[in-house]
């Protein structure tokens, strides 16, 4: 994407303000956390725009299921969505983290095997979010500064997302995906340094794959899906409401019964499922930390779900 590097006229910034307070109409904007992320938020969108008027206007979803009661149980969807099977460098890479014997050199030899996967790495671990004094060249390096558990954590989260790259009646942004998914991820790991819980780096996985239970029903429901963005834009709903009304249940919820099923750690597993319902998981940190990084992404512009409000910030 090319830069800009002009400032947004005033019309621009009055639009952007105003798409930034209409994601945030169930906010209240005077919160000074809430204020800061409009006044950013609408630098961002401003940016946007200024590279591209039709950035944020509503989507016509033509192929959006009108007449949608439920999905069945998520044993029942997840039959029905015939998902891709786990890569096999997943499975060696799990079973690598599983073997109390296995080393650092098993870790970095099983990573090497892939190219894709060994560029997105060190491309994260040379990113702003670890800020690194040096370059990191090689995946032995990488698990040497990172750590063997958070990078093969890193590892398994990047592979798990790359499962799905279709775009299904044209309702998945990828790079919008994308970019929601890494922000997310980097405030998560910010708000978790702050507070100074261990291991920062793993909140980072859960905000990459926060939304991994979306990205699989847009793959496997596009219609369905469809309704849900519609109803929210509609209705001045958040998107996690209009799928329990129109599926039964959320993306979250059934994220996590995936993560579950493909035997992630329990602590990811809660902080997906419970990052629209921090209440739910209060005894774990991760639920409210992915709630409230979740909850800046949106308010700031990133987010893939089009003109939707977002969710009001859990105290």
């Amino acid at each position: 994407m090319p830069e800009h590097n002009s400032t947004p006229s005033p019309q621009v910034l009055r639009k952007a303000e105003r798409i930034v307070r209409m994601r945030l109409v169930h906010s209240d904007t005077s919160h000074p956390a809430v204020s800061v992320i409009v006044e950013e938020g609408t630098k961002l969108v401003a940016r946007e725009l200024a590279q591209d008027p039709s950035r944020f206007e509503p989507r016509s979803l033509p192929n959006a299921s009108e007449d949608v009661h439920g999905l069945g149980t998520l044993e029942e969807v997840a039959r029905k969505a015939k998902l891709p099977p786990l890569p096999q460098i997943l499975l060696e890479l799990q079973k690598v983290m599983n073997d109390p014997d296995s080393s650092a050199s098993d870790l970095a030899r099983v990573i090497s095997k892939d190219p894709k996967l060994t560029a997105t790495l060190l491309r994260i671990v040379n990113s702003p979010l670890f800020s690194f004094p040096s370059q990191i060249e090689t995946v032995s390096r990488a698990v040497a500064v990172v750590g063997t558990k958070q990078l093969s954590t890193l590892a398994s989260g990047t592979i798990l997302l790359s499962m799905f790259r279709s775009d299904p009646n044209g309702i998945i942004d990828l790079e919008a995906f994308w970019k929601h998914s890494i922000a997310v991820g980097t405030y998560a790991r910010s708000i978790a340094a702050r507070r100074k819980l261990d291991d920062p780096e793993r909140f980072f996985v859960g905000g990459l794959l926060h939304d991994i239970g979306w990205m699989a029903l847009a793959n496997a429901f596009p219609n369905e899906i469809a309704a849900t963005l519609v109803r929210a834009e509609e209705m001045k709903v958040d998107l996690a409401s209009a799928e329990r009304e129109l599926l039964g249940f959320d993306h979250a919820v059934f994220g996590a019964y995936l993560l579950r099923q493909w035997k992630f750690p329990l602590l990811l597993i809660t902080g997906v499922a419970f990052h629209h319902d921090p209440e739910r998981g209060a005894k774990y940190a991760e639920p409210k930390v992915l709630h409230a990084a979740n909850f800046m992404a949106n308010g700031m512009g990133l987010t893939f779900a089009g003109l939707c409000p977002v969710q009001p910030l859990h105290n």
